[in-house]
């Protein structure tokens, strides 16, 4: 009866395993999942999960060599081939002219609105349209009034080029020059390419194809350019190389543990029937594992791999314990009869070895728990194959009757262990042992922080520094949410923490950051704006039209101005 019930159980986990090969099992790397879930906290999920959608697949490149004419021309073919390698969604080589278009015809609008500090310090001083004029005169009779001069028919005043000159930049010092972000270093020139990829950087089954493109496009550029470097960093790298390291901890500690065991049943068991035996509960065991995390998990992390690897030492527990049985036994044998014999031992086993991994369950980690589930379903599968099918496979008895030699061992074991205990000096050792353990309990140093289980190689690592070091590039890992009950709310809270983060900033010169507080103000900035140029400009609108008019405006053009900070109205900007 157990057998034929074991054996429908297997067929009914090999269909769920087939159905969800279709699917696709997923194998997660990226160590952010092994965090605490929002659950509680949905639109803070929703917001991890879009900024990591946002960053994991950006891949940045940097081409440089000592001459710029080359470094330009390899880094244009250099974009060509990553584009038409196809693992791309989206690569950016050259910056288009409508882009920076774009962003005026977006901007321009607001230009009475949106003010830089220097217009907002102006326009508080005791005489503001004296103070505007004179820095307006400036402005035309500085090296650059070509420049403004096109820019004045609409905005007299010249406010929007100071807003633009106010914008985040990068702390690096990338220019653009030729259409191309461009650093110079050390008599080097870099270009810089950034790329998004296609397909998910932690896709295992991808990451090989998209490696192997990127070598040989590398390959290509530095052999067709001599002396030319190229640098490149993303997730998908260090992803990669994680998967890679990880899977070769899986062969390692899996192989090892076949051959090990291996070797103990040849040594003490003395038969290839039972090595063949020993593997079935194994094999079963993991097939178990996998198939119902995967029913309750949408992606296995590595990690669970790699600790389930380990779970081969202990689901082979059971079946020693069985063959050991049938090897032991006399002349008389009876299959059923030996299984029951260990059978509160074998429970046991597996009941105290679940109780253990159901304490990673009570973790907020959803790693941990799936590592609970997958060692818990994996061990009971190995336990259910030694108790239903192994009286089956192991009806006849032992060819070798004598004990086995790894026997000796144990007794002499054991003998060693009572001559131990029987000594007099044994209780002072053990309380001596005691009270060192309690003396340095306290100081015992805990390290929760998940970045340590996170083996990063130093050449990638290296790699992404420079990277960092030429483009002024932040730590993209390092964020902060702003939450808000409106969209008003959220532009608000938002400008209040830019502003204590620019004060931590003026006192730490290492400390740096970037905030969109000034390319989103709030409705009560604006507001404000609005509020500070009208009563400081339109108090004297003569004496600012006069001003105007002697700096050689047109009269319709001092009208228009006017007339547009009396009729501009504030509205303020959608997030969505």
């Amino acid at each position: 009866m157990l057998p034929r019930v074991w054996f429908a159980l297997l067929i009914v986990l090999l269909a769920a395993l087939a159905l969800l090969a279709q699917r696709g099992i997923g194998v997660e790397t990226n160590l952010l999942s092994l965090l605490p879930s929002f659950q509680k906290e949905p639109l803070l999920q929703k917001t991890v999960e879009r900024f990591a959608e946002q960053v994991n697949p950006r891949l940045i490149f940097l081409i440089g060599h000592k001459n710029p004419e080359q470094a330009r021309t390899a880094a244009k073919k250099m974009a060509v081939a990553l584009r038409n390698s196809g693992h791309f969604a989206s690569l950016e080589a050259e910056i288009q002219q409508n882009t920076l278009e774009t962003w005026q015809q977006f901007y321009f609008p607001h230009r009475y609105r949106m003010l830089s500090p220097e217009i907002r310090q102006l326009l508080k001083q005791p005489d503001a349209v004296a103070a505007t004029l004179h820095r307006l005169q400036e402005k035309l009779h500085s090296p650059l009034s070509a420049f403004f001069s096109r820019m004045l028919p609409q905005d007299p005043l010249l406010f929007f080029s100071s807003f633009l000159q106010t914008l985040p930049k990068p702390p690096g010092q990338v220019f653009l020059e030729g259409g191309m972000l461009t650093v110079q270093d050390h008599g080097k020139t870099y270009l810089l390419i950034n790329g998004v990829l296609q397909h998910n950087p932690f896709n295992i089954g991808r990451q090989a194809a998209v490696q192997e493109a990127l070598a040989e496009i590398i390959e290509q550029a530095t052999l067709s350019t001599s002396d030319l470097e190229v640098l490149h960093s993303g997730v998908f790298r260090f992803a990669a190389k994680a998967a890679e390291e990880a899977q070769r901890e899986v062969l390692t500690i899996g192989t090892g543990s076949m051959l090990g065991i291996l070797f103990l049943i040849i040594v003490t068991f003395r038969g290839i029937r039972q090595v063949l035996v020993v593997v079935l509960p194994l094999a079963i065991g993991l097939l178990t594992a996998v198939t119902v995390c995967s029913l309750f998990f949408v992606k296995l992390h590595l990690f669970t791999l790699v600790f389930g690897a380990s779970l081969i030492g202990v689901s082979v527990d059971y079946a020693f314990h069985y063959l050991a049985k049938h090897r032991l036994s006399a002349g008389q044998w009876n299959s059923w009869e030996g299984l029951w014999s260990i059978f509160p031992a074998l429970t046991m086993g597996v009941v105290t070895s679940i109780l253990g991994y159901a304490g990673f369950w009570l973790t907020p980690f959803p790693a941990l728990q799936q590592i609970a589930l997958f060692s818990a379903v994996g061990l009971l599968g190995a336990y259910g194959t030694v108790v239903c099918w192994f009286p089956l496979l192991m009806k006849a008895p032992p060819s070798v009757a004598s004990p086995p030699v790894a026997l000796v061992a144990v007794k002499w074991f054991l003998q060693l262990w009572d001559a131990i205990q029987e000594h007099r000096a044994t209780p002072v050792v053990l309380i001596m042992l005691g009270i060192g353990c309690l003396a340095t309990f306290n100081s015992i140093q805990f390290n929760d922080d998940i970045r340590a289980l996170e083996q990063r190689s130093p050449t990638l690592q290296s790699e992404a520094h420079r990277i960092r070091e030429l483009t002024g590039g932040l730590e993209v890992s390092r964020f902060i949410v702003v939450r808000g009950k409106s969209v008003e709310e959220v532009l608000q809270r938002q400008e209040q923490a830019t502003r204590r983060l620019q004060s931590l900033a003026r006192n730490d010169p290492q400390f740096d950051f970037q905030s969109l507080a000034p390319l989103l103000p709030s409705q009560k900035t604006l507001a404000e704006n609005q509020t500070l140029l009208r009563d400081a400009l339109l108090a004297q609108p003569e004496r600012l039209k006069q001003g105007l008019s002697n700096m050689g405006f047109a009269p319709e053009v001092v009208e228009l101005f006017v007339r547009e900070l009396l009729n501009s109205e504030p509205h303020g900007f959608s997030v969505k």
